[in-house]
């Protein structure tokens, strides 16, 4: 249904895991969407800046899930994630390896 809206396989995949963040963190596990906010965000503080909690959780998911991933840097030196082969993104094992992980690190 997404796809027929237009929108690209990344963005549709986007969307099915920030869904599952919210619906794992807020409804099953009673976190606020302030906590979840948070560990989407950067520390801008930091210079350069570190991956997020949430950056850091992808990237381990996408490798375990067949896509060969690698930490670049931006023209301001922070580190940025390249899927160097996204075809080989196995999307259903991405998914659930994001999933368990978003049930065993956000328990209070």
């Amino acid at each position: 249904m997404l796809k027929d809206a237009g929108l690209e396989e990344s963005a549709v995949i986007t969307l099915r895991l920030c869904t599952s963040l919210v619906y794992i963190g807020v409804v099953e596990l009673g976190r606020t969407i302030s906590d979840i906010a948070a560990l989407m965000l950067r520390d801008e503080d930091k210079e350069p800046q570190e991956l997020s909690w949430l950056e850091e959780r992808v990237m381990s998911a996408a490798k375990m899930a067949g896509a060969p991933c690698s930490l670049q840097a931006t023209a301001r030196g922070d580190p940025e994630m390249v899927v160097e082969e996204p075809n080989s993104l196995k999307v259903d094992v991405f998914l659930e390896s994001l999933e368990s992980a978003f049930r065993t690190d956000l328990k209070v």
